[in-house]
């Protein structure tokens, strides 16, 4: 599991992709992609995925792991880049 990963998709969930319920669903299913929540993967979450999801990042926000993960992603946006691979960073 990246951290990183699933912060920056829970940092779109926070800012950008308000009012935007469908881009809200896109990055919920990524991060239970990401996360392996669900086996097989479903192309469409149900409402009690959902729920499992939003569960899963009430935890991620709280793990020392995920706390860090949202700082990095933080201070990357700030400095004008969008994501953090493990291969670089992408600029904006």
């Amino acid at each position: 599991m990246n951290s990183v990963y699933i912060a920056d998709h829970i940092l779109r969930i926070e800012g950008e992709h308000q009012g935007h319920p469908d881009r809200i669903l896109d990055s919920l299913r990524r991060i239970a992609d990401h996360a392996n929540l669900f086996e097989p993967m479903p192309n469409s979450l149900t409402p009690s995925q959902q729920q499992q999801v939003w569960e899963f990042i009430q935890q991620f926000r709280s793990s020392s792991e995920g706390q860090a993960a949202l700082v990095q992603v933080k201070i990357a946006i700030a400095g004008g880049y969008r994501r953090l691979h493990a291969k670089g960073v992408t600029r904006v």
